[in-house]
């Protein structure tokens, strides 16, 4: 079914102590063009923050004309903070991004245009970051995708709903009001949850779009360009792995609990990345990254935590 011309959307942006980006955010939203008999709505939900968030939606609410709200989730986690502003947004679609993004112009636009002429239930679209410092020459865009927030499937509208190959990004997508009522909202509680409310909704049967149209950029601070945050992060993407996976971490034959195919996985890891040390190989970083990810599915299989779970 397709979203009435005629429709609300509601913007969600679930943000936790980035009150100075936010403000950012929310300037660019202010220049959206309305190109369409559609409307808009802001929901900003604040997760607990303890630096002047609350201030800067005030300060900012005169000038979106009764289009912005602000919620307070005092419950720690981003899961809560989304499930509470899906339960108070109004639009026929919801589109999401971060409080560390920029959007386009046109990206409620595009975002309605698909959704008034496509039978789809997810949209994605591309994601671009912006470095506010010089990139390292060995950091390849396409290699680190995941932490540096880039989402680019090409310059083609796309629709995939069996292999599998539309995987969006948080800080871009919009979803069908009605398939969200059908297919439910974020449950899982760590840092993974985009990844589990995308599974959950592939494995419903939910149908996934791309438009390169619908256009955001993040920012990327200078700590995000270090291999000390590049190992911390895979290291939290292995063990949130585990957790969403947990099935998959613990089939089969097992040595305290652990597949025996992370072990495996892990080891070769190892040995590849000995073999880049031998061979001066200057991508060498990359495979070093792989042994963090599956040592992070260790600690996650075992229930451990670290002392950097809150990485952003």
């Amino acid at each position: 079914m397709l979203v009435p011309q005629e429709c609300l959307i509601s913007i969600i942006i679930a943000t936790y102590n980035r009150s100075e980006s936010l403000r950012t955010t929310l300037y660019s939203l202010l220049q959206l063009d309305r190109d369409g008999p559609f409307d808009y709505e802001v929901i900003v939900a604040d997760n607990n923050s303890s630096d002047a968030t609350r201030a800067v939606v005030e300060s900012l609410r005169s000038e979106f004309q009764g289009r912005l709200k602000y919620l307070f989730e005092p419950r720690q986690g981003k899961s809560y903070a989304l499930n509470q502003a899906l339960a108070e947004c109004r639009g026929e679609v919801i589109a999401f991004t971060d409080d560390d993004c920029i959007v386009e112009k046109n990206w409620l636009t595009h975002i309605h245009q698909v959704f008034t002429t496509r039978d789809i239930d997810w949209l994605g679209g591309k994601l671009i970051p912006i470095f506010q410092s010089p990139k390292p020459e060995w950091m390849d865009l396409k290699r680190y995708k995941s932490p540096l927030v880039s989402f680019n499937l090409g310059d083609q509208y796309l629709e995939d709903n069996h292999q599998r190959k539309i995987l969006p990004i948080g800080a871009n997508m919009a979803v069908k009001r009605e398939s969200y009522r059908r297919l439910g909202g974020f449950s899982f509680e760590g840092r993974s949850q985009d990844t589990e409310f995308i599974y959950n909704w592939l494995n419903g049967g939910a149908k996934f779009a791309y438009s390169p149209s619908v256009l955001v950029y993040h920012t990327t601070p200078p700590d995000r360009l270090t291999k000390n945050y590049l190992r911390k992060y895979y290291f939290l993407a292995g063990k949130n792995y585990s957790l969403l996976f947990k099935e998959e971490c613990t089939r089969g034959r097992r040595f305290l609990g652990i597949s025996l195919w992370v072990y495996r996985q892990f080891c070769l890891s190892v040995l590849r990345f000995c073999k880049g040390l031998v061979s001066f190989d200057k991508n060498n970083f990359w495979n070093e990254t792989r042994i963090y990810r599956y040592l992070g599915m260790m600690y996650g299989t075992l229930g451990l935590k670290t002392n950097f779970e809150n990485l952003r």
